[in-house]
């Protein structure tokens, strides 16, 4: 039920966390293949390495060529 048309990615000690949010998933323009890239793109924010930020995370470039380069290719395949 939540509204926000957004995802996000954290770490609680050794867990990983992709947060999709309710108004992404439901937002009009939303493709199947529009959704898979976000969460691709989420988890490349904990693997994808170098560069990163706050010690752990990808940066936005990082997880946007892991997304691509990487993770839909692997889903696709």
């Amino acid at each position: 039920e939540n509204p926000i048309v957004n995802a996000s990615a954290n770490r609680q000690d050794n867990h990983y966390i992709v947060n999709m949010y309710g108004g992404l998933a439901r937002h009009p323009v939303m493709t199947r293949d529009g959704y898979l890239m976000v969460v691709c793109h989420e988890i490349g924010h904990h693997i994808a390495g170098a560069p990163k930020y706050w010690n752990w995370a990808s940066n936005e470039g990082q997880a946007d060529y892991f997304a691509s380069l990487r993770c839909m290719r692997e889903l696709f395949t």
